[in-house]
């Protein structure tokens, strides 16, 4: 969707928590 993948990033990390972001990443 976004054409700059740190832009997309960003507005994944504002709208997740970092807890969250956290507990995919170890999902992954």
């Amino acid at each position: 969707m976004a054409t700059f993948p740190q832009d997309e990033k960003e507005s994944e990390r504002s709208s997740i928590d970092p807890q969250d972001i956290h507990v995919g990443k170890r999902s992954m």
